[in-house]
């Protein structure tokens, strides 16, 4: 029974140390050390994803406003703001984007002529008589240029004959 005891007292007197022994607790100070550090972390961590959502937004708005640009530039078929017109001695009058994706090429062949026609004694008492006038014997107006590029030309001839 004494056995018992004195096992008992040691059991308790172990417990009783362990639990007053230093180390085994972590004291105030290491408490609120470990605390501030904990905060300076997280600070760190908040910082980042708010450099993060900031560099994101902006990369959002951008990629946003490009897609705009885009989208504005090519649902218009013809830009009239960047387009010029000129003579060219090898042409003649053009119409041409800048970007020389458009371009109009108007011109007009004709064969003009003066008809005099003299008949004496056309007119009634021996007179004479002279008509006189011009015409166009043959006319065509055309069109010609490309569309979207080089690649895609285009040619359009009107052709009007006089009788």
């Amino acid at each position: 029974m004494r056995a018992i005891l004195d096992f008992r007292w040691f059991t308790c007197a172990l417990v009783i140390g362990a639990a007053v022994a230093p180390g085994a607790q972590p004291t105030t100070q290491e408490l609120m050390d470990r605390i501030n550090s904990l905060q300076a972390e997280v600070n760190q961590l908040k910082t980042a994803q708010q450099q993060q959502q900031t560099s994101d937004a902006a990369q959002t708005q951008a990629t946003i406003e490009s897609v705009q640009a885009d989208a504005e530039r090519n649902s218009r078929l013809v830009d009239l703001q960047s387009f010029t017109a000129g003579y060219r001695s090898e042409r003649g009058f053009m119409l041409q984007g800048e970007d020389g994706r458009y371009m109009l090429h108007p011109w007009l062949l004709f064969q003009f002529r003066n008809e005099t026609t003299y008949r004496e004694d056309g007119k009634s008492g021996g007179r004479s008589d002279v008509q006189n006038g011009f015409e166009v014997r043959r006319l065509k107006l055309g069109l010609d240029g490309n569309l979207f590029g080089p690649d895609l030309t285009y040619q359009f001839i009107v052709v009007g004959f006089a009788r």
